[in-house]
């Protein structure tokens, strides 16, 4: 199945879909998976790969990514990381008198490339599966944010577990 256009890909079925974003432009299919829908719903009791990937392994199979590829589609797949930057950012502070604080850009750096790490290994699983000799890679980025950006004034994407002032004392 080829796509033609946006409307055309949101059309083909993504059943419980954890994907926000799905975009096609010059035989580019890019998927946009929020942060939130990486993590594990219960995240005091998950494992390593619960937090990191949360439902996106299996979803893969259902959003039926590989098949695009085997198809003849050129896939980008892109994440929010904010929770699992939050947790990084917590685990730091419990542990910040034995140990030394991790700086933003790195808690940013460690959760994308681990997020990557997971949905690359997922997808050549599932390629291997289904004999598609295609290479997967993760791409560590970095983004130059205008200290003067309005946004600031008024946030609305948050970083980690939201809490009360007294937790946060």
């Amino acid at each position: 199945m080829k796509f033609r256009s946006t409307d055309e890909m949101n059309e083909f079925s993504f059943e419980n879909s954890i994907i926000e974003e799905l975009q096609i432009q010059d035989g580019l299919i890019t998927f946009t998976f929020n942060g939130a829908t990486v993590k594990a719903k219960n995240s005091q009791n998950a494992r390593f790969q619960d937090m990191y990937c949360g439902t996106i392994v299996l979803q893969l199979k259902g959003a039926r990514i590989a098949r695009l590829v085997k198809e003849g589609h050129r896939v980008v797949i892109a994440h929010g990381n904010g929770p699992q930057v939050g947790y990084i950012l917590l685990r730091a502070e419990y542990a910040r008198k034995i140990l030394h604080t991790v700086p933003l850009d790195s808690c940013v750096a460690d959760t994308q490339g681990a997020i990557g790490y997971q949905l690359q290994r997922a997808l050549d699983n599932e390629f291997a599966a289904l004999g598609i000799k295609q290479n997967v890679a993760t791409v560590v980025t970095q983004v130059e944010v205008d200290p003067k950006d309005k946004s600031f004034e008024n946030p609305t994407k948050p970083i980690g577990s939201f809490m009360s002032q007294e937790e946060a004392m």
